[in-house]
């Protein structure tokens, strides 16, 4: 699950797994980067070996 938002330049995204949360926040750039960001550290967290 996730949830994404933006206002003026910041933005913020969400991801929530069985292993935990992903939260990226940004004070500048655009929200598409952020997203994009976002995911690609929710996949890494998703497929990471368990410890």
């Amino acid at each position: 699950m996730w949830h994404n938002g933006a206002t003026g330049s910041a933005s913020v995204f969400a991801g929530a797994v069985p292993q935990g949360w992903i939260v990226v926040h940004r004070l500048s750039g655009q929200s598409a980067t952020t997203d994009r960001l976002a995911l690609d550290m929710l996949r890494r967290f998703v497929d990471a070996p368990s410890q």
